[in-house]
């Protein structure tokens, strides 16, 4: 069987950056959307001003390397300066330019607040264009404390640890009653008192078996019975808390 023949890396080649991109590529839509955009009316600082020292960079193309990071989940500059060399989107998206880590991390943090305004304007027409499903939220990295508390918070194992319990709560109540019948001189408050407490006891493991029954139906692992969406979470240390 014949092989397909690789292209020899050496061969010279005629052709422009923007056939490597196709037409219906997300990363046009970037480079639409901050063209279109004022840079100034958001709140960036204009550079390029003075005729000496350094030529700056073209803010239109830092934003963009910054959106095309957002979108793309690139949160780090040095990720962002490493990823050029590497992506052929970029080489479109920046035509060339090529600024290094450091001056990507200046230019975030010399416009934060323009950022916000640029992130908040961009959700706002991917809403409108019904890009956004709006079903799910996802968070990752960030446990926020329930309202529900540990107590009401219920694994299988947890629930098995309970139900042992009642079993040998009722197991000993049970005994004490055969015990008093025993007795010549029955005391009538203690019977009465142990009675109770097997009732009790009675309910709670109903409660527990319902809960366990409801665990096994569902593909969850652990039930919250306050705050249906709280789940047991590990922060450090094995310190545990419901988030």
């Amino acid at each position: 069987m014949s092989l397909i023949i690789k292209q020899d890396r050496l061969q010279v080649q005629m052709l422009s950056i923007d056939s490597m991109v196709p037409s219906d590529h997300p990363i046009r839509v970037i480079d639409q959307f901050v063209e279109a955009g004022d840079d100034e009316k958001l709140g960036f600082v204009m550079k390029g001003q003075k005729t000496e020292g350094r030529p700056a960079y073209e803010i239109k193309s830092m934003i963009k390397l910054y959106m095309y990071g957002y979108i793309n989940g690139i949160r780090s500059s040095r990720k962002l300066s490493k990823e050029y060399n590497r992506n052929f989107e970029l080489w479109w998206l920046m035509q060339e330019l090529r600024p290094k880590q450091v001056t990507i991390a200046n230019f975030r943090k010399e416009n934060k607040s323009a950022f916000k305004e640029l992130f908040r304007a961009f959700n706002i027409i991917c809403m409108n264009a019904d890009l956004f499903g709006r079903k799910i939220v996802a968070i990752n990295g960030s446990k926020f404390k329930a309202v529900n508390s540990k107590k009401n918070n219920y694994n299988e194992n947890k629930i098995e640890q309970h139900l042992e319990y009642i079993d040998k709560q009722t197991e000993q109540y049970t005994q004490a009653l055969e015990d008093n019948d025993k007795r010549e001189k029955k005391e009538k408050l203690t019977v009465k008192k142990v009675e109770e407490t097997l009732a009790s006891l009675k309910v709670r493991k109903a409660k527990y078996e319902n809960l366990k029954e409801q665990i096994s139906k569902s593909d969850q692992r652990q039930i919250s019975t306050i705050d249906s969406d709280a789940r047991a979470l590990p922060l450090h240390m094995n310190i545990v808390e419901l988030g």
